[in-house]
């Protein structure tokens, strides 16, 4: 039996997405009826804002385990729908110019403390213009990645 390849499982055939997505409208061209922009979501992001924002004053009085089983249950819960809200901004679904998504996006980035949805929106975009492509797509992994990870299971 040979060893194991350290590297991951690599194509040479071009990211199939775009013919497919292509290949999709062209048969069910009534799927365009379902995107485009809903502002109403910047909505959403304000009121999680809010709520993050009120749980943080309100929890200040709270038993160190308490804050640990709020935080988990409840801000990290807030925090993820925070995060699929600003990806919805980096794609523009909310509003129709890019300068008023990524205004909502850093609104909605403020319970994190850290900028993060700008730079999210960078890599991001060149993650689905550079799909698998080592050198653009952040989400391959690196050199050192592959080095110290290859394709083992976490332990």
């Amino acid at each position: 039996m040979s060893a194991p390849q350290a590297d991951f499982i690599r194509v040479s055939y071009p990211q199939p997405h775009a013919l497919r997505a292509r290949q999709i409208l062209a048969a069910h061209p009534d799927i365009r009826t379902l995107t485009g922009h809903t502002p109403s979501t910047a909505l959403f992001v304000v009121a999680l804002v809010a709520l993050q924002l009120a749980l943080a004053v309100a929890a200040r009085q709270m038993p160190w385990w308490a804050l640990l089983l709020g935080a988990y249950a409840i801000g990290a819960t807030i925090d993820h729908g925070l995060w699929v809200l600003i990806h919805d901004c980096t794609h523009n679904l909310v509003f129709e110019g890019p300068a008023a998504n990524r205004l909502l996006a850093v609104v909605a980035n403020v319970p994190f403390v850290l900028p993060a949805a700008i730079s999210f929106r960078k890599y991001h975009l060149l993650h689905h213009r550079h799909l698998g492509e080592p050198d653009l797509d952040a989400d391959v992994p690196g050199p050192l990645e592959v080095k110290l990870i290859g394709r083992t299971a976490p332990r």
